[in-house]
């Protein structure tokens, strides 16, 4: 990785205190492991899934109390606010989930590192 992001033009010293003492964290590759299975059918199929006929309340609550910053996040990026909604639910249930207990560069690290789907972390990793 750091040759990677030296090759991108970062500098050592970024690098080195990004990456110093970085190691794998079992408990990232647990929570991915998790999911297996979430991701094998369209994404249409999972957000009805997800959302059943009317959807969850707390979806429709949260598409009622962000309304105004999700029209206009579709307005100037085409997403859909229902789009938006079903995966903030679905990644991070609303923000109740493990969100923000997990250190960043450790975490992509970790999922870079591991290579099942290291093309959404890392340009250069064949996956396993």
């Amino acid at each position: 990785m750091s040759a990677e992001a030296q090759a991108a033009g970062i500098s050592q010293g970024v690098i080195s205190q990004a990456l110093s003492g970085v190691t794998q964290d079992p408990a990232v590759l647990n929570f991915d492991r998790r999911q297996r299975g979430t991701f094998t059918s369209r994404s249409s199929n999972i957000f009805q899934r997800g959302w059943g006929r009317g959807g969850s309340n707390t979806g429709r609550a949260m598409l009622l109390r962000h309304a105004s910053l999700l029209s206009r996040i579709e307005q100037q990026f085409g997403v859909p606010p229902q789009i938006i909604v079903a995966i903030w639910g679905l990644e991070s249930d609303f923000g109740k989930g493990d969100i923000g207990k997990l250190p960043v560069v450790r975490t992509l690290a970790t999922m870079a590192h591991d290579c099942r789907r290291s093309e959404l972390f890392q340009a250069n990793c064949s996956p396993r």
